[in-house]
């Protein structure tokens, strides 16, 4: 099943990784959910604002080798954030 327009249905469970899943794999130490947390963190996306917890859950990512989350937790850095 596609996801793009014209190439099917989208799947039910696609939007079934939650907040509560993601917590789970982060705290587990998947790199890829410790940078999602921390997007939600840092946006305040189904969690309350927090660059402190968001530059938490980058440096576990960034440890792990994540590129991205270096990035941005250098630009918290850079914009004052934390």
């Amino acid at each position: 099943m596609g996801i793009n327009p014209g190439e099917g249905e989208i799947p039910e469970d696609f939007f079934s990784y939650t907040l509560e899943n993601c917590i789970e794999d982060a705290e587990q130490g998947d790199a890829n959910a410790q940078f999602m947390l921390a997007e939600y963190y840092k946006d305040g996306i189904g969690i309350k604002q927090d660059y402190k917890k968001a530059a938490e859950w980058y440096s576990k990512a960034a440890e792990q080798g994540d590129d991205m989350a270096k990035n941005a937790l250098e630009n918290l850095e850079k914009e004052g954030k934390i």
